[in-house]
Order: structure tokens, then C-alpha cells, then sequence
């Protein structure tokens, strides 16, 4: 909501420029939130006032975070399971910050999130946008990406998780969960040596980098070109503004 938010204002005040807003990046979830918009969980608690809304969800929170301390995530997902099969399966059971969410959204809404999601995807976007996606050969892909993972090491990922932990933030914090902080986390406990730190480090981000693929892969709005075509990219992008421009 916050990203939402921020992005709107940037956009206005891009576009007060006379000028185009651009949004890059990989985070598919907050590109569909914006474009899309997002549900609200008190509108959809039918009956609710939004104060006594707000208060229910906070105690539905409250519970779930004390389930989660005394029976463990695996209970909770077998739970999620249960009541949302469609999350269930795309969520780890490992993943407490999700399961939590797929639960107060149901029990705090009667309806699962997949159902929202579901609702929300059906909805026209918010903007007149042109989606183009950038790829390149995979070989030449997961090279770049081991050479990123040397180039945060080189620039002292290690000193930043050291100072983190330093100023007190607990390690199991999610951010710390984070692609390069968990890993580290391993390092500093002894479970890796530095070597395989960076090894499984540019795996995980391989990995992460083909969930990216996956998520996209399934707008079919997105203009796909390799990322050497520069001169079939920047064509597509005048035709779209000046049809956009005339329209």
C-alpha cells in the first residue's frame, strides 16, 4: 500500500513535468498492485463498520502470531490449506509472512486471497501503460548474475550484515531473510565457508530470477524483445506514444 502510494505521487508529479514515468524492475506483485489497484479488506467484510473492522483484524492478527509462536508454520499451512488450496500450493511452508497473510485475509474477509486475486486480475488497469520485458540467452543471464554475486561481495555484503546485526536488528527479521542476508547469516554461523556462500547465493537468485520469468511470463500484455534489439524496442515505444498522443 505504501509503494502504491509513493508511486502514485512520483507519477504525478513526473507527469506535471510533461514528462513520461517509467517503473523498472522484477516485482510483479506491486506492478499489478498499482496498475490494478488493491483490495481492502474492510470493504470486504460485509456488515463491519470500519472501526469495528479494524479492531477484529487486529485481533485476527494477534491470534495467527501466536499460533505461529506455539504450533509452528507447518500447522498454519495445512490450515491455509484447508480453507485456500489455490495459496496453499503457491506458498511455502516456510514462508510464516505469507501463511499469515493468506489467513487474516480469509478469516478476516470470509473470502480466500486467491479469490481476490482472482477479482483484483479481472479489473481494467488504472493507466494506459506499455509493458515491454527485456530477456537475454539464459547462459548469458545466470553469467551476469554470478558476477553480481562476486561484485556484492567485493562491495562488502558482509560488512553491512555484520553492522545490521551490530545495531540490533534481529536476524530474524524477513528482510534479513532476504536474498544475500540469509546467506551471509549462514556464513557468520558456520553452517557454509565463504565460497559456498557465494555459490548458493547465485543459485538463489537463479532461481528467483525463473520465478520472475514465471510471474511475467503469464501477462500476456508484456512485448517481449531480447535486450540487444534496441532499435525494434525504441520503435515500438514511439508507435505507442504517438497513438497514445493522437488518441
Amino acid at each position: 500500500g505504501r509503494f502504491i502510494a509513493d508511486a502514485e505521487a512520483a507519477i504525478r508529479k513526473i507527469a506535471s513535468h510533461g514528462n513520461i514515468p517509467l517503473l523498472v524492475g522484477g516485482t510483479g506483485l506491486y506492478f499489478r498492485g498499482l496498475l490494478e489497484g488493491v483490495f481492502d479488506e474492510q470493504d470486504s467484510a460485509a456488515g463491519d463498520d470500519s472501526a469495528a473492522a479494524e479492531v477484529n483484524n487486529q485481533a485476527i492478527k494477534r491470534d495467527l502470531r501466536r499460533r505461529l509462536e506455539e504450533e509452528g508454520s507447518p500447522a498454519l499451512h495445512r490450515e491455509l490449506a484447508a480453507v485456500d488450496p489455490d495459496s496453499a500450493a503457491r506458498i511455502h511452508p516456510n514462508d510464516a509472512q505469507r501463511l499469515l497473510r493468506g489467513l487474516e485475509i480469509f478469516y478476516s474477509t470470509g473470502i480466500p486471497w486467491s479469490c481476490h486475486l482472482t477479482n483484483q486480475q479481472r479489473k481494467s488497469e488504472r493507466y494506459d501503460t506499455l509493458k515491454v520485458g527485456l530477456s537475454r540467452p539464459r547462459r548469458e543471464l545466470y553469467d551476469r548474475i554470478d558476477q553480481r554475486t562476486r561484485l556484492m561481495a567485493d562491495q562488502g555484503l558482509l560488512a553491512e550484515v555484520r553492522k545490521l546485526l551490530a545495531m540490533g536488528y534481529d536476524r530474524k527479521l524477513k528482510a534479513m531473510q532476504a536474498l544475500g542476508y540469509r546467506h551471509i547469516l549462514n556464513f557468520l554461523d558456520g553452517i557454509w565457508d565463504w565460497e559456498e556462500t557465494l555459490q548458493m547465493l547465485a543459485r538463489d537468485t537463479r532461481h528467483y530470477a525463473k520465478r520472475q520469468f514465471t510471474w511475467f511470463n503469464n501477462d500476456p500484455q508484456i512485448q517481449w524483445h531480447d535486450v540487444r534489439e534496441e532499435d525494434t524496442i525504441i520503435a515500438g515505444i514511439k508507435n505507442f506514444l504517438s497513438l497514445n498522443k493522437s488518441s
